[in-house]
């Protein structure tokens, strides 16, 4: 299975909130390597003092493909 690292920016200004963009930023063969490319994203941002904005949510996502 394919494992899709997504960031996703959120419209908060609206109830409920809607996704106001989305984009894949990498691909793994494994949960367990999609998750450690996270974390070192968010521990370098933290390292560089890049505080993320409240709309910015960023997650590892399966990606099964069926082809017929």
């Amino acid at each position: 299975m394919t494992w899709l690292l997504v960031v996703i920016y959120l419209n908060l200004s609206v109830a409920p909130p809607h996704i106001e963009h989305a984009e894949i930023v990498g691909s793994f063969q494994s949960e367990q390597s999609c998750i450690k490319k996270q974390q070192e994203f968010i521990d370098q941002s933290q390292k560089d003092n890049v505080k993320m904005p409240d709309n910015f949510n960023l997650g590892c996502i399966p990606f099964k493909r069926s082809i017929m």
